[in-house]
């Protein structure tokens, strides 16, 4: 499950903040360019490309965030755990349990081979045996 040791390295709390900085100064290079004098024209041209070039990613941004929250949420909800659970410490029990699942799963398995591997050894010895038997009813 490497999509959990992905989720399990992240933080969203820092994501979020992140995010929301990003956002907040994006606001702010508007804010500072409509206030700018007709002087600055070089760097409202600068600042209008750089505007038109990331509203829409860092709005995308945004929005991508808002929905790993709620997807987050639904998450946390399916597996019936606190609402204020930290995705860290989630996604840290699932990766636990993805772990522990494979070593249960590779031990299973490792069993199963061995039983096979005995039940076939145990059917030579029987017809080993059943034919040294039949041999030596007729050397008599």
């Amino acid at each position: 499950m490497p999509s959990v040791e992905t989720a399990r390295k992240a933080n969203m709390q820092n994501l979020k903040a992140e995010v929301n900085t990003l956002v907040q100064n994006f606001s702010e290079v508007e804010s500072e360019l409509q206030h700018s004098t007709d002087e600055d024209q070089k760097y409202k041209t600068t600042l209008l490309g750089f505007l038109k070039i990331n509203q829409g990613k860092v709005k995308l941004l945004q929005t991508t965030v808002e929905g790993i929250d709620k997807l987050y949420l639904e998450l946390v909800r399916y597996f019936g755990e606190d609402e204020a659970t930290p995705p860290e410490d989630l996604f840290e029990l699932m990766a636990k349990f993805a772990t522990m699942l494979a070593t249960a799963h590779a031990e299973n398995e490792s069993k199963r081979r061995r039983t096979m591997y005995e039940t076939k050894r145990e059917r030579r010895k029987q017809t080993i045996s059943s034919v040294k038997g039949n041999q030596s009813m007729r050397d008599r």
